[in-house]
């Protein structure tokens, strides 16, 4: 499939799940994501480290103020690589997030914002529980989402490994 016929496709997951966006908690949004991501093959995404997922954690204000968000990018490095190039070409991401109502809870963990990834399909396992036992994971998988959204854009991508000697994952955030 090409990257542009992405999001359709995991608006089609979602629906076949019998989930409304607005239900989805944070363990429905790994899941999805995660089903989602292992179901599908993308044309034209660089051999290693191509597609991908990046989960996070994150304090945000989407212009309904501040929320915790939990989402799930689906990362796609496309196009010509060069990884001596200072240049970052651009690639796409999926999101898939719920927002929550920030708490004393949130404002406690050290740290607030986290990342996690996976670009191996068959280690996403892994991936799920690492996500899965993490101290913001935990707290808010028992919470009820404010929002929720999916949202399909260009990104810049690091021409060489995804965690950016500087920017670590922070290029693949929200």
């Amino acid at each position: 499939m090409a990257p542009e016929q992405l999001e359709k496709s995991l608006r089609e997951h979602l629906r076949s799940c019998a989930n409304p966006l607005k239900s989805l908690g944070a363990a429905d949004v790994l899941r999805i994501a995660t089903e989602h991501w292992a179901s599908t093959h993308i044309d034209g995404v660089w051999p290693n480290e191509g597609d991908g997922l990046v989960a996070y954690f994150e304090l945000l204000d989407r212009g309904r103020g501040l929320d915790y968000e939990f989402g799930v990018n689906r990362i796609l490095r496309t196009g010509e690589r060069s990884p001596e190039s200072w240049e970052w070409p651009q690639g796409f991401k999926l999101r898939l997030s719920v927002g929550f109502k920030t708490t004393l809870e949130i404002f406690q963990l050290k740290p607030a914002v986290a990342a996690f990834d996976c670009w191996n399909k068959q280690q996403v396992q892994d991936f799920i529980s690492a996500v899965e036992g993490s101290p913001s994971f935990q707290i808010v998988s028992s919470y009820r989402q404010r929002n929720s959204g999916i949202s399909f854009a260009e990104c810049p991508v690091p021409p060489g490994p995804p965690r950016h000697p500087t920017k670590e994952l922070t290029w693949a955030i929200a």
